[in-house]
């Protein structure tokens, strides 16, 4: 029989995901499980909430939207990701490097 001794830093970084797992679904299970409460808010009288008609939203234009600025976002989105892999990659393989 093998016995496989897991690494300490492995180790703790899998008890932390395992906690982040359980307490993301204890989380859900809460939410999807009680029971909202009922409106205790004045209904009739000064200060009770007013009916409001149906209201449509107009645009300005069919271009509402700046492809520019989707491009500037998504660029330094993967700017962003790009370094942080690129760091992480480094000090994972610091033994390669051992000058920096």
């Amino acid at each position: 029989m093998k016995i496989v001794v897991l690494q300490h830093r492995f180790a703790v970084r899998l008890r932390l995901a395992l906690l982040l797992f359980v307490t993301v679904v204890f989380a859900a299970v809460l939410g999807f499980t009680a029971h909202a409460p009922k409106s205790s808010a004045q209904t009739t009288g000064y200060g009770a909430p007013q009916p409001v008609p149906d209201q449509t939203i107009q645009s300005i234009g069919s271009h509402g939207g700046s492809n520019t600025g989707l491009a500037l976002g998504a660029g330094a989105g993967v700017a962003i990701l790009g370094g942080a892999v690129f760091v992480g990659w480094r000090h994972h393989h610091a033994a390669e490097h051992p000058y920096d």
